[in-house]
């Protein structure tokens, strides 16, 4: 996929794609098949207009986790997991609050976010092929799925008596 445009398009038998781009600066996003658990990377390019521009890229195995998000108990669906510092990494709950996500082997954080409800994150060391990580989201006393009129996910809520921190 090239990033930000309607290019996509799959390797060939011998893992090559071909597409004509615009000249100047793309960022090319890769991935593996679909269920497989070689890890989406993104390569930036600066192809010229008038000359053939070749692009290697090698995808790594990664860790397959999966896990549950839930809220009073009860599965959240449609919340956003992503892993901190990769915004090309990420996925969202099913209705059942199941998600699965392919991530570098080392140390990362995953954050979790829906509109309505107070995100949560973890640090892990992920390592071997397969992991395990839930979540769990909380409701706030007072409204915050809006602010400004427009809708937002709250990361953490820090604060005491009447002073929030967003």
């Amino acid at each position: 996929t090239i990033v930000d445009t309607p290019l996509t398009g799959q390797t060939d038998a011998q893992g090559t794609w071909y597409s004509e781009v615009p000249g100047g600066d793309i960022v090319v996003e890769v991935s593996g098949p679909a269920g497989s658990a070689f890890v989406t990377t993104q390569k930036q390019v600066t192809p010229l207009d008038t000359e053939v521009t070749v692009l290697e890229v090698a995808l790594k195995s990664g860790v397959s986790v999966r896990g549950t998000v839930t809220a009073a108990s009860q599965p959240v669906g449609d919340a956003a997991v992503r892993v901190d510092g990769f915004d090309y990494l990420h996925t969202t709950t099913a209705d059942n609050g199941h998600y699965t996500l392919v991530v570098p082997v080392g140390d990362y954080t995953l954050q979790v976010t829906k509109t309505g409800y107070v995100g949560a994150a973890k640090q892990q060391t992920f390592s071997g092929t397969q992991a395990t990580v839930d979540f769990v989201l909380t409701k706030p006393s007072f409204d915050i799925s809006t602010l400004l009129g427009f809708q937002v996910e709250i990361e953490r809520l820090e604060g005491t008596g009447n002073t929030r921190t967003l």
